[in-house]
C-alpha cells in the first residue's frame, strides 16, 4: 500500500514538474492552481519522470471541480503500458486547492 501511494505521488509530481515551472508553483498556491489547472490538459508525462515501466503518458483533461465546499483540480490521464498491445492505464488525481496536509488513496483492488 505504501509503495502504491509513492507511485501515485510520482505521477502527480511528474505532472507538476514535467518541465513546466508554472505547474510546480501552482501546487503551492490555491489561486495559482485554480488558474493553472485547465492548462495541464494535453501535457505529456515522460516515462523517465514516472520511474515505472511505462512508455509515458498524457493528461486527457484537467478542470476545476467542486464537491460540497471543497474545490480541486481534477486531472484525468492515461499511462501507456510497456506492451503496446495492452490497454492504457487510466488514472484520476484530485489536487485540492486548499490542502490540509492529509492524503487518502483508494482503488478497485485490481478488479477494475
Amino acid at each position: 500500500m505504501k509503495l502504491r501511494a509513492v507511485q501515485i505521488a510520482l505521477v502527480a509530481a511528474s505532472i507538476a514538474s514535467s518541465g513546466h515551472a508554472d505547474a510546480a508553483a501552482a501546487l503551492k498556491n490555491p489561486d495559482a492552481l485554480r488558474a493553472a489547472c485547465p492548462g495541464f490538459a494535453g501535457r505529456a508525462i515522460d516515462a523517465k519522470t514516472i520511474k515505472l515501466p511505462t512508455r509515458g503518458g498524457t493528461i486527457k483533461s484537467a478542470e476545476v471541480a467542486t464537491l460540497g465546499q471543497a474545490s480541486y483540480c481534477k486531472i484525468v490521464g492515461a499511462l501507456a503500458p510497456v506492451d503496446p498491445k495492452s490497454h492504457p492505464i487510466t488514472f484520476q488525481i484530485n489536487l485540492p486547492l486548499a490542502w490540509n496536509g492529509r492524503a487518502v488513496q483508494y482503488g478497485g483492488g485490481g478488479y477494475n
